[in-house]
């Protein structure tokens, strides 16, 4: 698929494409990163974080789904309280 059939089947202008986009793989590589920066945002990773704080964070986040962290942090203020 050529970035001409990408713009048409998107219904936007092939010159509109081309000056955001040099190649496929640029745009590919657009959508990925949107993808998961979106990913990222949803699962609550933050960048300063260590690298095994943010393995753990999507881990729990893949096993039990968003509200895990809702959940975890509940847990650990009730934890301190108790």
């Amino acid at each position: 698929m050529t970035l001409r059939k990408i713009a048409e089947r998107a219904g936007k202008n092939r010159g509109l494409v081309h000056y955001y986009f040099d190649s496929k793989d640029d745009l590919l590589q657009s959508l990925l990163d949107h993808i998961f920066d979106g990913m990222q945002r949803l699962m609550g990773l933050d960048e300063t974080d260590e690298p095994l704080e943010r393995l753990w964070t999507a881990l729990r986040f893949f096993a039990y789904g968003p509200g895990a962290l809702t959940r975890t942090v509940a847990i650990t203020i009730w934890r301190s309280s108790n």
